[in-house]
């Protein structure tokens, strides 16, 4: 397990892990679902720590890939300002983490990306603008997005 920097318009702390031997030669970048996720995908509230993110890569990693994570803009130890940042702004990080890896680690031969709920969304719009081996989505909406905001705002008003 590496700290590693991202270089994005900001920069992103993340963690890379490898397996002991990368015989897959394969990079899964983790891209975290809505809210002030760290890369861990824990949220930024007490009692809401369940490392989901971690053991999947652990999990991962486990299988023979390399993984990357990151915390969000403004969340963790990653520059920026999360209530700033829009579906761009994402993507954007993205990109700039496969550039990482396709710089940094030239024994990967394929990037797949890996999006959970709102990096679902993510993942997609950067496959059609990147070139990667692949998609992996986990929980993705089942509506649209200007139905899933609009029935979030109604259920909890007072959240931005």
């Amino acid at each position: 397990m590496k700290e590693i920097k991202i270089k994005s318009s900001v920069t992103l702390a993340g963690t890379l892990t490898m397996p002991e031997q990368d015989d897959q030669h394969i990079a899964i970048v983790m891209i975290p679902g809505s809210g002030k996720v760290d890369r861990d995908g824990n949220a930024d509230k007490k009692g809401m720590d369940f490392n989901i993110y971690q053991e999947l890569s652990d999990f991962l990693v486990s299988l023979g890939y390399t993984t990357l994570r990151y915390d969000k803009r403004g969340v963790g130890k990653s520059d920026g300002d999360h209530l700033r940042t829009g579906l761009h702004d994402g993507i954007e990080d993205v990109q700039a983490a496969i550039q990482y890896i396709k710089n940094d680690l030239p024994v990967i031969d394929k990037v797949l990306l890996l999006g959970h709920s709102e990096g679902t969304m993510i993942a997609t719009a950067v496959a059609t603008q990147v070139d990667v081996g692949g998609v992996i989505l986990l929980a993705g909406g089942g509506e649209t997005l200007e139905e899933g905001t609009k029935r979030q705002r109604e259920k909890c008003p007072n959240v931005t």
